[in-house]
């Protein structure tokens, strides 16, 4: 019921490029709708992780079809001029690599593939479904997939009516780490950025500082600069 002229086309050039997806595309879309609706069941209110989402991982969600050519554009230069490069993926991007794709080594014959994915994922659900579908798929450690399960892991005394905006700041931060290794300076520069766009106040700053240190006393986390993490926890803002 979801085959049409993208995915066809997604599907064929992967073919060409030598890359595997996954054998069943409707069923994983399937599957994945079905971690959306166990989302909701558990009273999870996904709205919530919206704003914080968007401002960390793809400012330019709603004015995008899947792929955002600017930062296509501006990741190819960074490339070209070997700086350190900023990610180019989207939302849509990222969903379609966590749900279809399963070869990850393949970096840039699975970006173009990603793109055209995500044009078809576009195509079939809203933005709202989008962003739900990925809050209740997407990896935010090793083995946690889905918001549910990362709550459970980070935060197991946190019932879901009690999420707040630290809570979800470190969540989403999270699952652009690959590894669960706790990396200051990057997460120091989105504070920053997140309390000037009004995203988090300096009070929220002070609580998820004191949460990281904590998480990473409980081994859930891992950092090579334990004594640095120490003192930024009770350093003021």
């Amino acid at each position: 019921m979801h085959e049409n002229f993208k995915l066809l086309f997604s599907e064929l050039l992967a073919k060409i490029l030598f890359f595997k997806l996954n054998n069943n595309i409707g069923y994983k879309l399937y599957r994945a709708r079905l971690a959306r609706y166990e989302s909701q069941r558990l009273k999870i209110n996904l709205e919530l992780f919206y704003d914080t989402l968007i401002f960390i991982e793809d400012r330019r969600f709603f004015q995008h079809h899947g792929y955002d050519f600017k930062a296509i554009l501006r990741a190819i230069k960074q490339y070209c001029e070997r700086r350190k490069r900023s990610g180019a993926s989207t939302i849509t991007q990222q969903m379609a690599r966590t749900i279809f794709i399963e070869d990850y080594f393949k970096t840039y014959r699975r970006k173009i593939v990603e793109i055209a994915l995500s044009c078809w994922v576009e195509s079939l659900l809203t933005k709202k479904e989008i962003l739900d579908i990925y809050l209740s798929s997407v990896r935010f450690s090793k083995g946690v997939y889905g918001v549910s399960s990362a709550l459970k892991h980070f935060f197991p005394d946190v019932d879901p009516s009690g999420i707040g905006k630290e809570h979800i700041f470190i969540l989403i931060e999270r699952v652009a780490n690959i590894h669960d290794v706790l990396i200051i300076d990057r997460i120091a520069a989105l504070l920053d950025s997140a309390v000037k766009s009004n995203v988090l106040t300096i009070s929220n700053v002070r609580t998820v500082k004191d949460m990281y240190f904590r998480l990473t006393i409980q081994g859930k986390l891992y950092t090579p600069e334990f004594e640095r993490i120490s003192a930024w926890n009770m350093s003021d803002y």
